[in-house]
């Protein structure tokens, strides 16, 4: 496994589209109707998790290792628009992102779901079969301070709401020489397509622990309590994984 060293500059030209504005959807739990993650019936071990999401060789997550030995690599200049905000948690604030770093996991992790734009929209691209298809940015987020940005969506009370006001996404986007993850993967819920460039970033935001309880009250569409959505880390396998950093 080789890991690449790559700056990168304007990235959120590069890569973020970010069109998030008035009535964009929020997409709170991942569509708890069709699938779970703590019940039986329906958990990651189930058949509701079937076909590529046991048999895929690029799956996500993965356990990022901030020790990689860093190389230099190109950039795809694909631009991707987006499409959906989402987030996973846990019970506790030492186990509810998806993605670990270096083993330990955050309270929370923010999905910003983009789409190759050249096919319209997250479900064009999807059915293209195109590995690069989707773009996703996860963000780590620490129970701490509360987050700018995040007071337009922490109401919510159920699995999907609309938001009614702009979403200022900026106090989401690194810092220069923050360092960004990068590599190839799948959807984190079915079906587990393995069409996705995942660009992780390593810096941790804040948000407020009443916030992060706030998500944890939240109700399926089956009543129950939405205690923790994160699948579990994926083997890496032979993946390479790019650190790339602003510039």
């Amino acid at each position: 496994m080789r890991v690449h060293d790559t700056f990168v500059a304007l990235l959120g030209v590069w890569l973020i589209l970010l069109v998030m504005g008035p009535t964009s959807a929020v997409d709170v739990a991942s569509h708890p109707h069709e699938f779970c993650y703590s019940y039986d019936e329906c958990s990651p071990i189930s058949e509701q998790w079937a076909d590529t999401c046991k048999t895929g060789k690029k799956q996500s997550p993965i356990d990022l290792k901030a020790t990689w030995t860093n190389h230099s690599t190109g950039l795809t200049k694909t631009k991707y628009r987006l499409s959906n905000a989402h987030f996973h948690w846990g019970k506790t604030d030492s186990d509810g992102s998806e993605h670990a770093l270096e083993g330990k996991r955050f309270a929370m992790e923010m999905h910003l779901v983009h789409y190759n734009e050249k096919y319209g929209s997250a479900a064009k691209a999807i059915k293209s079969g195109d590995a690069d298809a989707l773009s996703v940015i996860g963000i780590f987020f620490n129970a701490a301070p509360i987050l700018k940005g995040i007071a337009s969506i922490k109401d919510v009370h159920s699995y999907w709401v609309k938001v009614e006001e702009p979403i200022d996404m900026m106090p989401l986007l690194p810092h220069r020489g923050d360092p960004i993850f990068h590599y190839k993967g799948s959807l984190t819920t079915p079906t587990c397509n393995e069409q996705v460039n995942w660009y992780v970033f390593k810096t941790p935001i804040t948000v407020s622990p009443s916030d992060v309880n706030a998500f944890r009250s939240l109700v399926d569409g089956h009543n129950r309590t939405l205690i923790e959505n994160h699948r579990p880390v994926q083997s890496l396998g032979s993946r390479d994984v790019k650190m790339l950093k602003v510039h």
